[in-house]
């Protein structure tokens, strides 16, 4: 449990605290309660100026008694701290939740509570092992776009960290992106490398999103936008000297991502190179490093049918597709790694 006493932790440690209740209660509800103070614009607030929950509650429009509850909860989880009867950000909300810090997550957040009401017909998606209907069906301009921005938090996240793991020679010119989406990995490559282009293929509903973020980064020149469905990608051959398939191998099953991957490496030059970015389950992980891929599993597989998977399960589909070298790099994020694989 977070913020657990030492006491608490132990006696979890020997079965004495219920910790189910918390997984389904306090865990869930303060979720919750984060996501909606984060649309709200508490974090934000709090950083311009410290306030008493009464001066805020009139701010937001909330009910003061409310707004105190919603604060206390805040505080008690770290997020807020309270001296002289006045309410301010911590060091972990400045560097997660307010907006102008490089390590934002709060569109992601925004995301996460967008997929709070999605999870209540879970258990249909258990019986019947696929999603009745997934988000390509549930999804508006306005969902996607929470969707488009959430995942470029997790990017920005992400990037220095495998950035050290992308090899770029100096001959290399074309790079493919594929579910691209918000386009900043395919943004700060072309940044670092000068001579690089970069097509991102997605699909139709997020590039109104992609468009303008190249724009407000001055790369619509640099950076070409494919409409396309990529369970069904029909690639050049022998085109890219990079390809790209970050986050997106879990939302498919085995076969549409072996049929994929082989399309991906016949695109490649023949020096060509394919990073593959995920979540690995890890059976013999523990903690959120074994958790966290199982949940994105669920969550896709609820979301569009994806699965989770195993770096080995990865690998030989890789070597099926003609790919070698395949080497695993760690980045440093509980249960995500990139692999690399050669033409």
């Amino acid at each position: 449990m977070r913020n657990a006493t030492l006491t608490e932790v132990l006696a979890e440690r020997f079965n004495l605290l219920p910790a189910a209740v918390h997984d389904t209660f306090s865990a869930v509800l303060f979720g919750r309660t984060l996501a909606v103070a984060v649309r709200l614009g508490v974090f934000e607030s709090l950083h311009m100026h410290p306030q008493s929950s009464e001066s805020l509650a009139a701010k937001l429009g909330l009910s003061t008694r409310g707004t105190e509850l919603m604060l206390q909860s805040l505080e008690a989880c770290e997020y807020l701290e309270k001296c002289s009867g006045m309410y301010r950000v911590t060091r972990r909300a400045k560097k997660w939740l307010v907006r102008s810090s490089p390590s934002y997550l709060g569109n992601f957040i925004e995301y996460i509570e967008l997929l709070h009401t999605h999870w209540l017909s879970l258990e249909e998606t258990l019986r019947d092992g696929h999603p009745r209907q997934t988000y390509f069906e549930t999804f508006g301009a306005k969902e996607w776009k929470v969707y488009t921005l959430g995942m470029m938090d997790l990017a920005r996240l992400v990037f220095p960290k495998l950035s050290k793991h992308i090899k770029v020679p100096s001959t290399s010119k074309r790079l493919l992106d594929l579910g691209g989406s918000h386009g900043f990995y395919s943004i700060e490559m072309c940044r670092l490398h000068p001579s690089l282009v970069a097509e991102i293929v997605d699909v139709p509903q997020v590039l109104s999103t992609t468009r303008e973020i190249l724009t407000g980064n001055r790369m619509e020149q640099r950076i070409t936008l494919v409409p396309g469905n990529l369970a069904s990608l029909h690639l050049e051959h022998g085109k890219y000297d990079i390809v790209f398939a970050f986050n997106i191998l879990h939302g498919f099953d085995a076969e549409t991502n072996q049929r994929l991957i082989r399309a991906a490496a016949k695109s490649l030059t023949p020096q060509g190179v394919v990073y593959i970015l995920d979540q690995f389950v890890n059976s013999a992980s523990k903690g959120i490093e074994r958790l966290l891929p199982l949940m994105v599993g669920l969550n896709l597989m609820h979301e569009v049918g994806g699965d989770v998977y195993t770096c080995a399960e990865i690998r030989e589909m890789c070597k099926k597709a003609g790919l070698q070298e395949v080497k695993q790099h760690t980045v440093g994020l509980p249960g995500v790694k990139l692999l690399s694989a050669r033409r």
